[in-house]
């Protein structure tokens, strides 16, 4: 059985033809270093040399044909990113951790651990008595009346 072949792709750089124009695009890109940019389609696959409209769909693009490795993964959905960035943005717009308050004063912190940190720098302990106080003159108003001004010696 004799099938004949129909190339009706060219390559301008050096008259090569082709079946298809992805296959133009393919040869030009690792061929001659160089890609034609369609008005419509202006995200080029350098693995493939496949077009697409939008950086979203070359993104899926890469990631379904070629196997592209996602190695930031949300523990909440089934998502996966490049970059340790995108994942925490993603996080922070898509699953917002549920806000701690603090017990001395009601601001409101992203963990307890936030939370216990915001504690230590922002609010004063009597350590003669191991009480944490709201500001600095209750602390103050604690001391003098309670402990006679006396100051803690290390």
């Amino acid at each position: 059985m004799d099938s004949k072949i129909s190339f009706k792709h060219l390559c301008e750089v050096c008259g090569q033809t082709f079946e298809s124009l992805n296959a133009v695009n393919k040869h030009l890109v690792f061929i001659h270093n160089y890609f034609i940019c369609p008005i419509d389609r202006p995200f080029p696959c350098f693995r493939c040399g496949k077009m697409f409209s939008t950086k979203f769909n070359l993104f899926r693009h890469e990631v379904e044909v070629h196997k592209m490795h996602l190695p930031f993964s949300c523990d909440n959905c089934p998502k996966k990113f490049k970059r340790r960035r995108k994942l925490h943005e993603h996080k922070r717009k898509k699953h917002p951790s549920p806000k701690v308050p603090c017990i001395l004063c009601g601001i409101f912190c992203e963990s307890q651990e936030r939370v216990n940190s915001h504690i230590i720098l922002e609010h004063p302990k009597c350590h003669f008595c191991n009480v944490w106080f709201f500001s600095q003159y209750q602390f103050r108003e604690h001391n003098f009346y309670i402990h006679n001004g006396v100051e803690l010696q290390d």
